[in-house]
């Protein structure tokens, strides 16, 4: 049975107001001191905070569905359960959870991580008979992360005194006596992503693929003037979610790469003529989730990094007739569901970021005599599902990652051409989810793009020649785990993909004049 929380509002807003009486009593007496602010209530109801801009994830159309196994109906734990899975694609567990206050120590049990740091997306939990809270806990979805885990902003449902039983709630770090107290852990499940690939054409085009419900990757096309064509299968047989590597191979043709069902990698390429190869087994044995990053050697053929299931990142290449090489460990001790980005360094040669076990970023890059250098760790604590996106070296531009960081904002750092890398530098922001795109453009100014707090995607720019602009909205409305990909083609025209709410894909370009399209649905029924 879900909790019955022992604080009514009625009673918390004479606690807060009592607290500023007193706080302002202490202030004029001269204390030197004050407590951590208590937890304040931002919006009550569905439709009070829809108004104001608080989403309700639409749980009360789907309340009298039971998820995850949970009673239906205004229950904190089904509610939490929907969001989880339908807003951040968190897969149903396998096993029981139990009581709210048993949702930790059940998911910690399976191999969920479960700690005391918040991050959006994160489960908050609180155990039986905490402060306020009923003998079976409660749960509650993180939406917003504060500096340094000052505070974070939940929704959650089965609030006795609030209409609808839902409220989003600011909970401030150091307030365990009061309500709403900070919550005993949080869980960090891990969800499934849809990988999309977006390619450029030689004459101007593009291509993006996908993998299909069917299991069957697809991909359409658009020439550089005219129509996006309709989707066409390319065969295989693909888990659900697979990530998709592409690039283009030594002829200017889309090579992809895929994990297959049996673990092996898989790649296939287009011919001049336009025609699609079979797909062929490069070997290995990778995780099911494994990232694919995929680039040019110094030769200009493609290369491919994964990390392997001893938790080692290797590399392979395609030899100059055709072939590729064995695999070569770069070493490391990387989680299996890593994110993998590469980049050209100054000197044009491949550098590989991963996040380590200890949430800090690392980098090696290859050298002069072809070898690999030692993993520099270039700091941050990042969360576990982090997204790296890479800017290229150009004559204005550094090499630059960016990362969302645990308080939900977005980070960037930038090497300086003595090989050094910069601090931080936090872009503001408040995404959703932990997905970044990045884009150089043909004059060399940047943008990133990312799906923020509202559902809509965002983005920001650098001319390289100062600092950044102010965040700026494209519009949309876009699920929390969207993977945002951001192409430019041989001819300079920027391209938006990500997947919309209702499983369609959809794309906006910019014109040369700096202004958006709309947003224009390619059509599809993408696994969601």
């Amino acid at each position: 049975m879900d909790p019955i929380l022992r604080v009514p509002l009625v009673t918390v807003r004479i606690i807060v107001l009592a607290s500023l009486l007193v706080a302002a009593a202490m202030f004029t007496i001269g204390s030197a001191s004050a407590a951590a602010a208590p937890a304040s209530e931002l919006c009550d109801g569905y439709a009070a905070c829809s108004v104001h801009g608080y989403s309700t994830h639409g749980y009360q159309v789907h309340a009298g569905t039971s998820y995850w196994e949970m009673e239906a109906g205004d229950e904190c734990t089904n509610y939490v359960a929907f969001v989880e899975s339908s807003a951040y694609r968190v897969p149903e567990p396998g096993y029981g959870l139990g009581n709210a206050g048993s949702w930790g120590a059940n998911a910690r049990a399976h191999g969920v991580e479960v700690n005391q740091t918040p991050s959006v997306g994160s489960v908050a939990e609180w155990y039986g008979d905490s402060y306020g809270i009923g003998p079976d806990g409660h749960v509650a979805v993180v939406e917003q992360v504060g500096p340094d885990n000052s505070y974070i902003v939940v929704s959650q449902q089965h609030i006795g005194a609030d209409v609808d039983g839902f409220d989003w709630e600011r909970i401030t770090a150091g307030t365990e006596g009061e309500w709403e107290p900070w919550p005993n852990e949080f869980i960090h499940f891990t969800p499934e992503s849809e990988h999309l690939a977006a390619v450029a054409t030689p004459s101007g085009g593009k291509q993006v693929f996908l993998v299909g419900r069917s299991s069957q990757l697809f991909m359409a096309s658009q020439p550089s003037t005219g129509r996006w064509s309709g989707w066409q299968g390319l065969g295989g047989s693909w888990p659900s979610g697979d990530f998709v590597g592409a690039a283009t191979n030594a002829e200017d043709r889309s090579q992809l790469f895929l994990v297959g069902e049996n673990a092996q990698l898989y790649t296939g390429w287009e011919s001049p003529s336009s025609r699609w190869s079979t797909w062929r087994s490069l070997g290995g044995s990778w995780p099911a989730d494994d990232a694919i990053a995929v680039g040019k050697n110094l030769e200009g053929r493609p290369q491919v990094f994964l990390v392997g299931g001893g938790s080692h990142l290797y590399t392979a290449w395609q030899e100059p007739d055709g072939t590729w090489s064995g695999w070569t460990g770069l070493g490391g001790s990387w989680p299996s569901s890593d994110s993998v980005a590469l980049g050209e360094n100054a000197e044009r040669r491949p550098q590989v970021f991963l996040l380590g076990e200890n949430s800090q970023l690392y980098t090696a890059w290859q050298t002069a005599s072809g070898r690999w250098s030692g993993w520099q760790s270039l700091g941050g604590s990042w969360p576990g599902a982090d997204s790296i996106a890479v800017g290229e070296v150009t004559a204005a531009q550094p090499m630059q990652v960016f990362l969302v960081g645990e308080n939900s904002q977005l980070y960037s750092a930038a090497e300086a051409p003595t090989g050094l890398w910069s601090r931080w530098q936090n872009l503001g922001g408040w995404p959703t989810g932990t997905s970044v795109a990045v884009v150089t453009e043909a004059d060399e100014a940047r943008q990133v793009f990312l799906v923020g707090a509202n559902s809509e995607l965002w983005s920001a720019s650098n001319d390289g020649t100062g600092g950044w602009s102010a965040w700026r909205g494209l519009g949309g409305r876009w699920p929390a785990w969207d993977s945002v990909v951001a192409s430019t083609t041989s001819k300079g025209a920027l391209e938006l993909f990500l997947l919309g709410d209702n499983a369609q894909l959809y794309t906006a370009s910019q014109a040369p004049e700096g202004q958006w399209s709309r947003w224009t649905s390619l059509g599809g029924d993408w696994p969601s």
